[in-house]
């Protein structure tokens, strides 16, 4: 493999407007298809060739991005792993983002739980068994969802890798958090349709609830859908067969 140039478009997340360097699938194998030849690189940021748009998002914050190349440098020394070897690197990189991200999605699930906990109590909604029991329910997933994020570390820690586990827990969680966000707008009632802004009153509490309910309905479709992570889970966990590739029309 040798030094060049790219033209590509790259979306997603994690905050690109700030970062120096991006991360690339390639490819840099001439008459490779699908999977073959690809390869992992690193590439500069900083240099001509390179446009970084950020996603303005309902909320009005801009965590996703839009990287454009057009003419940009990429090195051949800032390659990682073996060239041709970039699939099985983003398949990596992928396990590692699904099983470590849930880490810090746990203890933030956890403060909003007891931020709503405490919204129900001042609002009365605990009087409601029902309510009382979606509590109870939303209190279990989240013990559940702690289990999960030991055995996929226990997994790492043995093996040296992550396993299914991590698509498990991507699962799982993103699903959770619709939920519990469900039961945020219910306990709010017609205050669930009030704005989104930053309060620094007693308001804010409300407001948060909403951030999170409107940011919720994107958490089954990046880091990879939820029917990718069925699919996942049935043909390397459960050993079904693979699901039929669409017919060409």
């Amino acid at each position: 493999m040798t030094s060049g140039w790219c033209r590509a478009r790259r979306s997603g997340r994690r905050s690109r407007h700030h970062a120096d360097w991006i991360f690339a699938i390639v490819r840099t194998e001439p008459g490779s298809v699908r999977h073959a030849g690809l390869s992992y690189l690193l590439i500069p940021l900083d240099q001509p060739g390179v446009e970084v748009r950020p996603i303005r998002t309902m909320l009005g914050d801009s965590g996703f991005n839009s990287v454009y190349f057009d003419g940009a440098r990429a090195s051949a020394d800032n390659l990682i792993g073996e060239p041709g070897s970039g699939w099985t690197a983003a398949m990596t990189t992928l396990g590692h983002e699904r099983a470590t991200s849930v880490l810090n999605y746990q203890f933030s699930f956890a403060r909003e739980m007891e931020q709503l906990r405490e919204l129900a109590t001042r609002r009365g909604a605990l009087r409601d068994e029902l309510v009382r029991d979606r509590f109870v329910e939303a209190f279990i997933g989240l013990q559940i969802m702690g289990y999960n994020n030991i055995r996929s570390l226990t997994r790492a820690l043995v093996d040296g890798r992550f396993g299914p586990e991590a698509s498990i827990g991507k699962y799982y969680w993103s699903r959770w958090h619709q939920s519990f966000t469900e039961l945020a707008m219910d306990v709010l009632e017609s205050d669930a349709l009030l704005g989104t802004e930053w309060d620094d009153g007693p308001d804010e509490a409300s407001a948060a609830m909403r951030r999170a309910f409107i940011r919720a309905r994107a958490e089954t479709i990046y880091a990879g859908t939820s029917e990718i992570q069925k699919n996942i889970i049935s043909e390397r966990v459960l050993g079904l067969p693979r699901e039929p590739k669409p017919v060409a029309s």
